[in-house]
C-alpha cells in the first residue's frame, strides 16, 4: 500500500475527518452545508469550481454530440431531432454551476469585508435552534448566509454578482462589463440577446426538475426540449458569463480578496499572496519602528530579535508542513490550509501592531504597492 493510501486512511479513520456531511434529523440543512464546504480539506466552494465545472460539462456535450450525430446521420434523422432525452439535462448543470459561483462569491464578500453584511442575508434564516448549532458546530454566519442563497432566475444571479462589485467599488454594472458597454470594458463577454436567452435558461431547468408535462411527455412537435447544439450554444454562454464577472474581479477586486482567479481563470496562489501582504507590511513596520522619533534602542533590538525568530519559527512550520508525510493525501490538500494558517496569525499581529503606529506607517510608501 502506498504512503498516500496509508494517510487517508488514517486520515478517515480520524474524528475530524467526517467525509461527506449530511444533516441528521437533528442538525440543520444549513448546518451541515456549513460544516461541510467550511472545512478546508473540502475547498469547493469557489469561483475557480464553478467555472471548471462548466467547462467540464460543456466539454462532454461536445463529446456527446459527436457520438449522437455519428449514431444518427442526419439522412435518417426524423424531426424535430432531440439526439436524446438526457441533451436537455445539462440545463441543471449549468444553472448549478451558476448558482455555485453566486454563492461562492457571496461568501468571499462577506469573509473580506465583513461589513457587507446585511439583516435581509439572516431574516427568516438564523434562528434560535440554529444559533445553538452554529455555535456548537463552530459554524459562521457568512457561511450560513451562503448555504441559504437560493438562485432561482437570472436577476437573482445579476443581484448577487452586482453586490459584489459595489461592495468593492469596481466602477460599472455587471451588464455594462458583460456587453462591453463600459468605458474600461476591452471584451464584450455576452450580447443582450445572449443575456435574454440565460434568463430562459432557468426557466427551462426549473421545468426539467419538476415538471413532467406536455414540454416533455407530449408530441415531440410540442416537445420543448434541447438538441446536441443548444447543448453546446447554452454551455458556451454560461462559461462566458462566469469567465466576464470573473475578469472584472481579476482586474479591480483588492489582492486579498479570496479566490482570485489569474488571466487565465486560474486560481492565483493564495499562499503566495499572503506571503506577499505579509512581507510588504512587516517591512513598513520595520521601517516605522526603526525611524520612530522617540525610539530607544532597545525597543528596535527587541522588535528585531522577535522578527528574526519568527522567521525562523516559520521557516521550521514551513519545512514540516512541507515533509510530513501524514498531511501528503492524494485526494485532500492539508498542507495549504496550515500555511495559511501560520501566515493569518502573522499577519494579524502585524495589523494589530501597525495600527498603534498608523501614523507612522502613514508615511512609508510601500516598496511593492498592494493593488
Amino acid at each position: 500500500m502506498l504512503r498516500a493510501d496509508r494517510s487517508f486512511a488514517a486520515m478517515t479513520a480520524s474524528k475530524k475527518f467526517r467525509g461527506p456531511v449530511v444533516a441528521t434529523d437533528e442538525e440543520h440543512p444549513l448546518i451541515a452545508f456549513a460544516g461541510k464546504f467550511g472545512d478546508p480539506l473540502f475547498d469547493y466552494l469557489n469561483a475557480g469550481v464553478a467555472f471548471a465545472r462548466a467547462e467540464d460539462l460543456l466539454r462532454d456535450a461536445y463529446d456527446l454530440s459527436a457520438i449522437l450525430e455519428a449514431n444518427s446521420p442526419e439522412d435518417r434523422r426524423w424531426y424535430p431531432w432531440f439526439g436524446a432525452e438526457i441533451v436537455s439535462y445539462y440545463a441543471i448543470g449549468y444553472v448549478t454551476c451558476l448558482e455555485w459561483h453566486a454563492k461562492s462569491r457571496l461568501v468571499d464578500l462577506l469573509n473580506f469585508q465583513p461589513s457587507s453584511l446585511r439583516v435581509t442575508d439572516v431574516q427568516k434564516t438564523i434562528t434560535d435552534k440554529l444559533i445553538v448549532q452554529m455555535v456548537s458546530k463552530q459554524a459562521s454566519v457568512t457561511q450560513l448566509v451562503g448555504a441559504a442563497l437560493k438562485v432561482g432566475n437570472l436577476e437573482t444571479y445579476f443581484s448577487v454578482v452586482g453586490r459584489v462589485f459595489r461592495e468593492l467599488g469596481i466602477p460599472c454594472s455587471v451588464t455594462e462589463w458583460l456587453t462591453g458597454s463600459s468605458p474600461d470594458a476591452n471584451v464584450c463577454w455576452l450580447k443582450n440577446e445572449q443575456l435574454a436567452n440565460l434568463s430562459r435558461l432557468f426557466e427551462f431547468r426549473h421545468m426539467l426538475v419538476h415538471e413532467l408535462g406536455i414540454a416533455t411527455m407530449g408530441h415531440p412537435n410540442v416537445r420543448d426540449a434541447w438538441a446536441p447544439d443548444d447543448a453546446k450554444i447554452n454551455g458556451q454562454q454560461v462559461a462566458s458569463l462566469i469567465c466576464g464577472v470573473e475578469a472584472a474581479l481579476t482586474r479591480y477586486a483588492p489582492r486579498l480578496f479570496p479566490n482570485l482567479l489569474n488571466e487565465t481563470r486560474s486560481p492565483i496562489d493564495a499562499v503566495e499572496t499572503m506571503t506577499d501582504e505579509v512581507n510588504r507590511l512587516d517591512t513598513k513596520i520595520d521601517t516605522a519602528v526603526r525611524g520612530w522619533e522617540w525610539n530607544d534602542d532597545q525597543t528596535a533590538a527587541a522588535w528585531q530579535m522577535a522578527r528574526e525568530k519568527f522567521a525562523d519559527y516559520c521557516a521550521a512550520e514551513q519545512h514540516f508542513i512541507s515533509t510530513a508525510g501524514l498531511l501528503h493525501w492524494r485526494y485532500f490538500d492539508a498542507r495549504t490550509p496550515l500555511r495559511l494558517r501560520v501566515l493569518r496569525y502573522r499577519l494579524g499581529f502585524l495589523e494589530e501592531l501597525g495600527s498603534h503606529i498608523a501614523t507612522a506607517l502613514d508615511d512609508i510608501p510601500d516598496a511593492t504597492a498592494a493593488v
